[in-house]
């Protein structure tokens, strides 16, 4: 495999990232050697600068169980992007998805209680733990 783009493009990430990437576990330092470099991606597999392919397993870490560019999302976001391209208040969107969600859990659990509630989160740590410390007091 070739890899002289990716090398070049390396040689000039460090210039401004610190280990010319913006997550340790991507720096390559443990096993030698420069991290690779996406250009695009389509289906389940990822293609480098230097055009070589590989079989994703890692789809962004979950959110593109669907792969890379699946036409079904695309159209969702297409038909989307007229309206916003993302809202940090309210909106019809989130209730719809809410109402969603708690038919499906309540579908596949019989014991699930009628007054549920869902919330979303952005971020993972922080909201994950306040929450669970509330669920605990609440014991």
């Amino acid at each position: 495999m070739n890899f002289k783009n990716s090398k070049t493009m390396y040689e000039e990430a460090v210039k401004y990232l610190p280990a010319g990437v913006n997550s340790p576990v991507r720096a390559f330092r443990q096993v030698g050697g420069h991290p690779i470099f996406i250009k695009h991606a389509e289906g389940c597999y990822i293609y480098d600068v230097d055009n070589n392919s590989y079989l994703d397993f890692c789809n962004s870490w979950g959110p593109l169980i669907t792969g890379h560019r699946h036409p079904k999302i695309i159209s969702a976001i297409e038909k989307q992007i007229k309206h916003s391209l993302t809202l940090g208040i309210p909106n019809e969107l989130e209730v719809e998805l809410a109402k969603r969600v708690i038919d499906k859990i309540k579908q596949k659990n019989t014991h699930h209680p009628k007054n549920s509630l869902c919330k979303f989160w952005n971020r993972s740590c922080d909201e994950c733990n306040s929450f669970s410390k509330r669920i605990y007091k609440q014991k």
